[in-house]
């Protein structure tokens, strides 16, 4: 009580918690430097509402805003997204696995459809969806959104396999991600391409789709031959 008679709780909170908020930024940064990623945030940063009674704080809510729907129930798809993520925002990552009807048209328009069909089953956002094609060329660019299917009953050796005879065997992948805030506002699409070709015969891992069948321009390696960094 030397600086007041009558501090505010709120205040006093903040400085019993400084030495946490330390302690917490210091072990983050040890488990940096042993190769774990790591990232240390305030309550308000996580979307954390409390009562700010000191001594006997509760929990009054936790913002959804600050918490991202990832519309998927793959993963390995799931971790890479959030392993991207937690490098440029403070947003969390929450996995909702919802089912969607299957819907048909271009990548695009497939995107948009479905984010908005998410966030209508959801009634909340923020929601993201992700949707990669692999397009060939020989083939005008399917099977684009539908490759999920194709390799459900061919797998990767089939994958490459129907390239077999055509001389131009080069193909693109596509990711398209979604970005809704919620109900009734606009669906973002970001999309990015890589350009390569179907190699003959699968090479490397077979845990992440078609990942060895494609080869990008500018390596000797498939994706399912590369480290995931």
């Amino acid at each position: 009580n030397e600086w007041s008679d009558n501090p505010d709780p709120a205040e006093m909170d903040s400085l019993v918690s400084t030495g946490e908020q330390v302690s917490v930024a210091l072990f983050s940064m040890l488990l940096k430097d042993a190769g774990v990623k790591a990232r240390s945030l305030l309550g308000f940063q996580a979307g954390i509402k409390t009562d700010c009674m000191f001594g006997r704080c509760r929990i009054l809510d936790i913002d959804s805003k600050n918490i991202l729907k990832l519309v998927s129930g793959n993963k390995n798809k799931v971790k890479e997204v959030q392993d991207l993520l937690s490098q440029s925002t403070t947003l969390k990552v929450e996995a909702v696995d919802i089912d969607l009807p299957e819907l048909q048209g271009y990548p695009e328009d497939v995107s948009k459809m479905k984010t908005k069909q998410a966030v209508d089953i959801l009634g909340c956002g923020p929601v993201i969806t992700e949707d990669t094609s692999l397009c060939f060329n020989a083939w005008g660019g399917l099977p684009g959104v539908y490759i999920k299917w194709f390799l459900t009953k061919l797998g990767p050796d089939g994958i490459s396999k129907l390239l077999n005879g055509q001389q131009d065997r080069t193909a693109f992948a596509q990711t398209i991600f979604a970005y809704c805030e919620g109900p009734g506002k606009e669906v973002l699409l970001f999309s990015g391409r890589t350009q390569g070709q179907i190699v003959a015969t699968p090479r490397g891992t077979r845990d992440f789709g078609w990942d060895p069948c494609f080869q990008p321009d500018g390596s000797d390696m498939t994706y399912g031959e590369m480290t995931k960094d």
